[in-house]
């Protein structure tokens, strides 16, 4: 017993120092990453104290910066990846970007060649809040996948742009103006509500893509036409029932019946709102009246 009692606590003493070890290793790379991103920002802060930047850029800046860091898209694995060869490069690529393709409809069914090929084919951008990912009457350049961030979809309008959608993240949005539209021009423009990384497939890589694999273009399709009835919704809903309504109550006033003449001052009340208001009146001049007839005053020839 005394032998079992030993060989326990040796096995608890060896876990804890390997617990302690594993602790101690982590701490030491999150106090080496947090030295590097505060000298990183330090040096930024430095840049733009001496160029002046004004406080709303420094910030946004700033906060760029702290989400590519966050999201491991700094200049120190650039660096680091930037000795790889293309082939190399291009693997990795697709291995950070498949899982994003995998967790949208729009991808989903497709075999993993098709998707491997998809995610060969796509442009990783970055977005700041309030950056303009493309306006409206653009040339549809693409299909978008938002792998982080979102993003709203507006029309122009007066004074101010309308939201009428938005798209989170793991969705797709721009391929209904690819596919569908003839014009293949954006129909509404698009703007990052919040930092955003964003992949984007060329339109030309979509034509590409639809003669390889069979079954890219009705996924695709799909996806689009989802997406055109959405929009449609939304236009409905956002632009063209709120103009319906003023037109409704713009005809109604213009056609209501005029004010009979004499009566200018009451309007189109009815009669029984035209008898209140007389009685209105008589009730006030008696109070003014009163008061002089009880005290044996005749009242002023102008009452």
């Amino acid at each position: 017993q005394s032998l079992y009692c030993v060989f326990c606590a040796l096995v608890g003493m060896l876990f804890m120092s390997v617990l302690i070890g594993e602790v101690a290793s982590i701490l030491d790379d999150i106090r080496i990453e947090d030295h590097d991103k505060q000298a990183a920002l330090k040096s930024i802060d430095e840049f733009m104290n001496h160029h002046n930047i004004a406080y709303e850029l420094r910030a946004r800046i700033r906060l760029h910066y702290i989400f590519l860091y966050n999201n491991k898209h700094t200049r120190r694995f650039d660096d680091i990846f930037a000795v790889l060869p293309a082939e190399l490069k291009s693997k990795l690529s697709v291995g950070v970007r498949v899982p994003y393709l995998r967790r949208t409809a729009c991808f989903v069914d497709l075999r993993p060649t098709c998707v491997s090929a998809v995610a060969s084919a796509m442009v990783t951008t970055h977005y700041a809040p309030m950056d303009l990912v493309f306006s409206q009457s653009e040339d549809a350049d693409g299909v978008r996948c938002i792998a982080d961030g979102n993003v709203f979809h507006f029309i122009r309008g007066l004074p101010w742009p309308k939201v009428i959608a938005a798209t989170k993240v793991d969705d797709t949005f721009g391929e209904e103006c690819v596919l569908l539209m003839k014009s293949r021009m954006f129909v509404y423009g698009t703007m990052a509500h919040v930092h955003c990384e964003i992949f984007c497939l060329p339109a030309f890589e979509v034509d590409v893509l639809g003669h390889q694999y069979p079954t890219f273009n009705p996924s695709l399709y799909a996806s689009a036409e989802r997406k055109l009835g959405a929009l449609q919704l939304a236009l409905t809903r956002h632009i063209l029932a709120p103009r319906l309504h003023d037109f409704v109550v713009r005809w109604k006033r213009r056609h209501e019946p005029a004010p009979r003449p004499g009566f200018s001052r009451l309007g189109s009340q009815s009669m029984h709102d035209m008898g209140s208001f007389i009685s209105k009146q008589a009730r006030q001049l008696s109070v003014r009246v009163a008061p002089l007839v009880m005290g044996g005053q005749k009242p002023p020839a102008k009452l």
